[in-house]
């Protein structure tokens, strides 16, 4: 066999300057194999010479005995162009669908025969010639993208390979790395001419429950500096199962070589969550990482996607010092055009954050594009950060020829960890914010192809479940201040037995809470279910401590009539409650305080009640043969004929669908809001279906058949069969209608939607059953909703963003509390109770899905309401549980001390704050006594202010903390009334009190 004189590429280009990196997938790893394989060292020893690139439209060179590697993307090219001269001596090898050890293997066997000796010995050092071989074109890549030719001296860069090449054939070790080594510096000297900054490069590896074996073991034992994205509970089960991986994980990190990234206990879905859940994971997830690894992750990256307008501010109160802004998961987030930014959230606090996406490891076209990417960098912001993202040991094989690189010479980068890059990265000294809009979630969209149980409904039942804790922690708050002093002055024989049971009744809260947390992803009903019965367990046991320590006396027996009610308000703003009893009472007397209404109709009494924020009203029941005048008969029925009716608004019911026909206010016959129960079809035509006893399946429910019609997007029409007018008392009325969803002649859905309001109450209640009877596909385009239109084109439509309000501009969007939908003068808020996904169908037109893919829920509650003032804070009490608590009235009541029928325990003067969670403050000397409160609240409307916040006894001390309760600043304290604590606030901040008594 001939002296190979020259390998050689086939590149589908005209000179490196457009060097083709916008190859993908398949393509562009086989590119990379092909640029690759011909610098192994043989080769270069065979022909001492530096392996060099042809162009595809070129043919065929005329000098004989090369060896041509053909990868896929330039064969075409080529043939067309080498048809002349393909009978030449050259060796031409196709290699479109092989590998690189393939190409590798066709290639060795174009050589003349070697010592067995001398193959064996090459083989451990090949790999960094590829290595070689990659720097060398993305460096030339990186070149021209800065506008620079290249300054590489090839003549000394082609001695130092051949030699090394030499070397490697006869087995020198030593000499093939001193001889590699000063080809990487060339490369270097060549960059750094231009560029002589580092590139920062981050390897971020992925972990997931099946990642925790022995894959996740090797890659802790390697030798560069690694960053492990990590959860609390994947650290947990780490401990368990992988010991001595998490003991060499624990060493690695000691010395500085590993870098715990995360900060989470799990990856929960945050945009449809509360706030108090995300910082619970915080905490948790902190502790674990504290309890098994001594640290405690500083730069806050997640998988799942989770980012929110909301995200800056909570991370920088629990004490991150950077974030990556991305998500690895499915789902949209803006990308900053800068390499690092300072990420700030709606409520003005900030942090730094890496403001590009990660790479994929194992992606060989983002391989393909990384001189280009780094050198697009340096030219918009001159600096530049590629983070590499992959599961523990994964990657293309140019991202392994990457690592070994950083062996000889930070060529393209060094490798570094993220705690260390965030001290040390620039700070732009300007903000980035993005709207809430900019960030769209991929969760329903997973739940429907997932085909995942319950995907609206499991966010219904942790909505409600969260709102009852709340409710309990309030409740645990309001008796804890007062019984600091009422409590103690009454001498109270049992007092020590009832600071253990507070104390107890504190750490099942926190018990429950941490439950919730966990099953947000659960899809069991019944795992739900027995959440929501032990937290109603619980209600029951707080109402009950709550009732004696403000009593001062045993509860009445449950189910007796007593002297005395008292209804509890959970939130710390006013509320107006409608509540029944069983049996008929007279009208209230005239001084009866927070009385508003009340009538008897049928078996039971009806009440409007107005309670203060985190107080009380206690009612005194009235004697049936008290003679009273009549309260209404000045003012109108609340219902008549098909209208309801209130000193706030009107609705009308249509007769013919029996759904809202017109929600209008007094002084103008505008119609602000009409509403109807839809299904949304598309793809296919109603003659297309079948009734499922036709296929098999039983039962009464229709299915669609193979090979359906492809037609519009369409909506059922909704037509009722029957309507039921219902006065239930002078106070409160409700209209029920029943019918059917129609598809052309198809019957879809039966459903009973019942429409209820109450006198002196801003809100109409509407309660929705719908039965399915169609087997709906498993798409996002295809649900049942309620559907909401208005007239007025040019209204704004906003919905909350957690605690927050975003404005809805895309078509999807969350609104887990309330929809506004403000028109000129007016808005109307829909309360959505938990509800999460929604869909603008037009500029005048919301869908909120109600069933869509394997939702077995078919009941739901949504409210009405005009011109509320604090969407959010009312949609929380509208969440919140009524708390009747019934109890005897002996004189040492201190509610007596009062004002008797009214009162409250804490005052907030601004209404636009909401208090989201209350936690005791214990005794440090004494950690069985409760002495003070933590509250954590939320500015709700995008207005800053100062809040003055009376206690019902004097403050000690007030200070604001972080998060994780360090203290930040001291909170004054009015110096004439010590109950009174004054908090500055900012829009929408998200900030925490503590205070002591």
């Amino acid at each position: 066999m001939n002296k190979i004189f020259q390998t050689l590429v086939v590149v589908p280009c005209h000179s490196l300057e457009d060097f083709p990196t916008y190859y993908r997938d398949s393509d562009a790893e086989n590119l990379l194999a092909c640029w690759t394989a011909i610098w192994h060292p043989n080769l270069i020893s065979a022909t001492g010479k530096s392996p060099m690139w042809l162009r595809a439209d070129a043919g065929e060179p005329e000098t004989d005995d090369q060896i041509i590697v053909i990868p896929r993307v330039a064969k075409r090219i080529f043939t067309e162009a080498s048809s002349p001269s393909i009978d030449s001596g050259n060796r031409l090898i196709d290699a479109g669908e092989l590998t690189r050890a393939e190409i590798v293997e066709a290639l060795l066997q174009q050589l003349p025969s070697l010592a067995a000796a001398e193959e064996i010995a090459v083989l451990d050092v090949a790999a960094d010639f590829y290595a070689l071989a990659y720097g060398y074109l993305q460096i030339q890549i990186m070149t021209r993208q800065l506008r620079y030719s290249s300054n590489l001296d090839e003549h000394a860069f082609e001695l130092q390979l051949v030699a090394a090449a030499q070397a490697a054939v006869h087995g020198d070790s030593q000499t093939v790395s001193e001889k590699l080594t000063a080809c990487f510096d060339l490369l270097l000297a060549e960059k750094n001419a231009y560029y002589p900054v580092q590139p920062d490069l981050i390897d971020l590896v992925l972990v997931a429950e099946t990642t925790l074996g022995k894959s996740l073991s090797r890659q802790v034992t390697s030798d560069h500096r690694l960053n492990v994205l990590l959860t609390g509970s994947l650290a947990r089960k780490l401990a368990e199962t992988q010991a001595p991986t998490l003991a060499m994980m624990r060493e690695r990190v000691a010395d500085g070589s590993i870098f715990i990234a995360g900060g989470l206990e799990n990856e929960l879905p945050d945009a449809l969550i509360s706030s108090e859940t995300i910082v619970r994971q915080l905490q948790l997830g902190k502790q674990a990482f504290q309890d098994l690894l001594s640290c405690q992750p500083e730069v806050y990256v997640r998988r799942r996607f989770g980012l929110t307008t909301s995200t800056p501010g909570l991370l920088n109160r629990a004490g991150f010092s950077g974030a990556i802004h991305a998500s690895l998961d499915d789902g949209q987030f803006p990308e900053s055009p800068n390499t690092i930014m300072r990420w700030t959230g709606n409520d003005g606090a900030s942090l730094l954050a890496i403001g590009i996406p990660p790479l994929d490891a194992g992606d060989a076209g983002a391989m393909l594009r990384l001189g280009l990417r780094i050198g697009e960098q340096i030219d918009s912001s001159h600096t530049a950060t590629v983070v590499f993202a992959h599961w523990p040991g994964r990657g293309c094989e140019t991202f392994f020829d990457l690592l070994r690189i950083s062996k000889f010479a930070p060529l393209l980068g060094e490798f570094t960890g993220l705690n260390d890059y965030f001290q040390v990265a620039y700070d732009p000294g300007f903000s980035e914010d993005f709207t809430a809009d900019q960030y769209r979630d991929p969760f329903l969209h997973q739940f429907i192809t997932t085909q995942a149980a319950n995907p609206i409904s499991r966010f219904i039942d942790y909505w409600q479940a969260h709102y009852r804790l709340v409710a309990c922690t309030a409740m645990l708050a309001q008796s804890g201040g007062h019984s600091s002093s009422s409590l103690a002055s009454t001498q109270v024989a049992n007092e020590d037995s009832l600071i253990e049971d507070r104390k107890s009744l504190w750490r099942q809260v926190n018990e429950l809470s941490g439950r919730l947390d966990s099953i947000v992803d659960e899809v069991e009903t019944q795992i739900w279910r027995t959440l929501l019965d032990a937290i109603a367990e619980l209600e029951k046991t707080v109402s009950a401590k709550v009732a004696v320590s403000l009593a001062s006396s045993p509860m009445a027996v449950a189910g007796q009539r007593s002297d005395r009610l008292y209804l509890l308000n959970p939130t710390n703003h006013k509320q107006r409650i409608k509540c029944s009893f069983p049996g008929k009472q007279s009208p209230p007397l005239k001084d009866s305080g927070p009385i508003l209404y009340v009538d008897s109709g049928g078996t039971q009494t009806d009440w409007v009640i107005e309670v203060a924020g985190m107080g009380f009203a206690a009612l005194k029941l009235p004697s049936s043969h008290q003679k009273r005048s009549d309260p209404f008969r000045r003012d109108p029925a609340v219902l008549q004929d098909h209208l309801l009716r209130n000193e706030f608004f009107e609705l009308l019911i249509d007769q013919q669908t029996g759904g809202i026909r017109s929600l209008q206010l007094y002084g103008g016959r505008n119609n602000l809001l009409s509403q109807q129960l839809a299904a949304r079809l598309t793809g296919r035509d109603p003659t297309d279906m079948v009734p499922a006893e036709a296929s098999g399946t039983g039962g009464s429910n229709e299915k669609l058949k193979g090979g359906t019609k492809l037609s519009k997007a369409r909506y059922t029409t909704m037509v009722a069969d029957d309507i039921k007018v219902r006065t239930e008392s002078r106070i409160h009325g409700s209209i029920t209608s029943k019918g059917r969803l129609i598809d052309g002649e198809k019957t879809v859905a039966r459903f009973t939607q019942t429409v209820s309001l109450s006198r002196g109450v801003p809100i109409a209640e509407i309660e929705i059953t719908i039965e399915p009877l169609l087997e709906m596909p498993h798409s996002i385009n295809d649900y049942f909703c309620n559907r909401l239109a208005w007239k007025d084109e040019s209204a704004q439509v906003f919905s909350n963003d957690l605690e927050n309000q975003q404005a809805v501009i895309s078509d999807w969007f969350l609104g887990t509390h309330y929809i506004n939908i403000n028109q000129n003068e007016h808005a109307v808020t829909v309360l959505t109770n938990g509800l999460p996904f929604h869909r603008r169908a037009s500029r005048r037109m919301i869908d909120s899905v109600l069933i869509a893919g394997n939702e077995q829920r078919r009941k739901f509650r949504l409210g009405l309401g005009v011109d509320v003032r604090y969407p959010l804070m009312t949609a929380a009490q509208w969440m919140s549980p009524q708390v009747l608590i019934s109890a005897d009235e002996p004189e040492a009541n201190p509610l007596s001390k009062t004002g008797g029928n009214q009162g409250w325990f804490f005052h907030f003067d601004c209404r636009n704050v909401m208090a989201t969670a209350w936690m005791p403050i214990y005794d440090e000397q004494q950690p069985s006594n409760e002495v003070g409160v933590q509250i954590r609240m939320r500015e709700t409307v995008g207005r800053a202010g100062k809040l003055t916040l009376r206690c019902p006894v004097p403050i000690a001390k007030a200070e604001r903390t972080s998060l994780s309760g360090e203290f930040i600043q001291t909170v004054p304290i009015d110096e004439s009334k010590a109950e009174y604590a004054i908090i500055d606030f900012e829009a929408w901040e998200y900030f925490q009190i503590a205070i002591r008594w």
